[in-house]
């Protein structure tokens, strides 16, 4: 509707039909009809500025109210808006009392909905689908009312305007152009209020996420372990705020080195907080001086419990004698390379993931005894399922290749090197997976 015309408009038909009823308008009524439009015009354009300039949502439908009231000549307003969850619909502002709740499929309201129409009584009684259960909650009595239907962001219909009771009659044709416009301002208030919320909701998340990250990131070594005759060097990159992905260093009772990586499937908040938790079972378990596999046992029969085969976790778990060059580790299902000699090969698994079955089955621990030269890589599927524009994955044999040509750097330059040849393979393409790297690289016998 165009606010600066249509009631103006809207008046002038009612003086047209006046006339020919009558013969004739005195220039009193006339002039003060003509009186009453600008007035309403000016209202409306006021109120419009309002709405423009803020969005604090109570005084701005206040400002509804007070227009309506002033320049449609009746006694309440109420704005309704639809719950589907409860079935009702739930005043977001009425004249006189706090709050309304009525069935959203008995009344006009409910008709007004359910129609998408504007619905115009004059008098209730003799309207079936009138429903009292308001006024018995209120204490106050319709007669008449006007009821506009309230779009949302969308097409479709989730609010309804009530304008109840016109002073000295029934509602105008006027008064209904009047009432479209007003329900438009609704409609506009509403909305962007409602995007104002999402907004700030979005502002509230995006620090929660940054503050875990911040606390995932922290739980992080700051530093790689200084070991005489080794390098050893790990790095992780979530794939949105927070990942499921960890790697740790710890010192193991017995004067070993541990060393953990590990891949809760899934990525995002839930996986990082589970991360956390198998983080810290872990670290609990080692420091009571238990075997590798007394670790996992104790790791698996928590997180089975607590996941109910929701999720499962892949892990590294590694004990290294820095003297002997021997490490053990368990791995619950992912790969582990051995670089030996300028050759690479893959060790299998010797469990499934963590979570996945009640028990550990009897795993047999797996060693290797690193010499000068050798390493040990681990790096989370992320990196060789990491796919490009025709969906094929980067793949076991490029990572393989990498780990060939790069053997003789540090483990430091090695991830790098890796993670430049991924990104390349898949140039474009989102990171869809958490990627973490560990390399292990005796130097020298100690």
């Amino acid at each position: 509707m165009d606010i600066c015309n249509a009631p103006a408009e809207a008046d002038e038909h009612s003086l047209r039909v006046s006339s020919t009823a009558h013969g004739h308008t005195s220039p009193h009524k006339h002039n003060k009809a003509i009186r009453g439009a600008r007035e309403a015009q000016v209202a409306l354009l006021h109120l419009l500025r309002d709405v423009g300039r803020s969005s604090d949502l109570k005084p701005l439908l206040h400002r509804i109210e007070a227009t309506a009231l002033g320049i449609l000549g009746c006694e309440r307003l109420t704005i309704f808006t639809n719950e589907p969850s409860t079935n009702e619909l739930h005043s977001r502002y009425a004249t006189g009392t706090p709050e309304i709740h009525t069935p959203s499929d008995r009344g006009i309201a409910a008709a007004t909905l359910r129609e998408g129409r504007m619905i115009n009584v004059h008098d209730v009684t003799g309207d079936p689908r009138f429903y009292n259960g308001i006024d018995r909650q209120t204490g106050y009595r319709t007669r008449s009312l006007l009821s506009v239907p309230l779009h949302g962001v969308g097409s479709e219909i989730n609010g309804v305007l009530e304008l109840l009771n016109k002073s000295g009659g029934t509602f105008t044709p006027t008064d209904e152009e009047l009432a479209l416009t007003l329900g438009s301002l609704t409609e506009i208030t509403l909305q962007r209020h409602g995007l104002v919320d999402q907004y700030r909701e979005k502002q509230r998340l995006e620090h929660d996420l940054e503050l875990a990250r911040t606390i995932q990131r922290s739980l992080l070594p700051s530093d790689d372990p200084s070991l005489a005759g080794y390098e050893i060097s790990a790095w992780s990159r979530a794939a949105d705020a927070t990942g499921g992905d960890f790697y740790d260093y710890f010192p193991l009772p017995d004067g070993r080195l541990g060393l953990v990586v590990a891949d809760v499937a899934g990525h995002g908040l839930a996986a990082s907080l589970l991360a956390c938790e198998t983080r810290a079972l872990i670290r609990s378990a080692a420091a009571s001086g238990s075997s590798l596999v007394e670790i996992v046992r104790s790791a698996n029969d928590l997180l089975y419990h607590d996941l109910r085969h929701e999720r499962f976790v892949v892990l590294f778990l590694g004990a290294l004698d820095a003297e002997t060059g021997r490490l053990e580790f368990v791995g619950a299902g992912g790969l582990t390379f051995v670089c030996q000699s300028g050759k690479v090969r893959s060790v299998e698994a010797t469990i499934p993931p963590l979570a996945l079955f009640p028990e550990v089955p009897p795993a047999a621990v797996t060693e290797v005894t690193l010499r000068p030269e050798d390493m040990v890589v681990l790096a989370t599927d992320g990196f060789y399922e990491w796919e490009n524009w025709s969906g094929d994955q980067y793949g076991l044999g490029r990572l393989c290749d990498q780990i060939r040509a790069n053997a003789l750097r540090s483990p430091g330059e090695l991830i790098r090197s890796i993670y430049r040849d991924v990104s390349s393979y898949g140039q474009g393409v989102k990171q869809v997976d958490d990627v973490t790297a560990m390399v292990i690289r005796r130097t020298h016998s100690s």
